[in-house]
């Protein structure tokens, strides 16, 4: 998409401060995604949403081209991006796990008289018991060996 010149953002629940053993969430994400020859549009500037809630004294932020909304509202924090850089799309495109998060980013978008096209995936379908320590071990040869291993093959 970004080769067509259109600007590709993630907007993600995921926290904008530390998490874990993690320092910086956001930074985190954007060097895994990168790793994983996954870049958004850098288009705006890094941006901390002061005017929104904060989730553990952190705002939602952008950064790098991910919306991070800090387990705040996507469509509030959709709707402050566009507002604070002025932007409005010829149309928006999500994917999401949540309908919730998927009603509110159509109803910003439909305050805004953006088009729009939302999809709707479950993620609840996995069979047999979670293993995280797996589950990280498979993570982790992915982001080295750029190619997933399958559960029998990682044990």
């Amino acid at each position: 998409m970004q080769d067509k010149q259109a600007i590709v953002l993630a907007l993600t629940s995921m926290e904008s401060g530390s998490y874990g053993s993690i320092k910086n969430m956001p930074n985190w994400r954007y060097n895994m995604l990168k790793k994983l020859s996954v870049e958004f549009s850098k288009k705006y500037v890094n941006t901390i949403f002061t005017k929104l809630p904060t989730y553990r004294n952190h705002h939602p932020i952008l950064y790098n081209g991910i919306l991070c909304t800090n387990q705040q509202n996507k469509g509030l924090v959709l709707d402050a991006f566009l507002h604070y850089c002025k932007y409005k799309p010829s149309k928006i495109i999500s994917f999401d796990d949540d309908i919730n998060a998927l009603e509110s980013i159509g109803k910003t978008c439909k305050k805004y008289a953006i088009p729009f096209i939302l999809f709707h995936y479950q993620s609840n379908k996995l069979r047999g018991t979670w293993n995280s320590q797996k589950a990280l071990k498979q993570f982790e040869y992915l982001i080295n060996e750029n190619r997933w291993i399958h559960d029998i093959d990682i044990d």
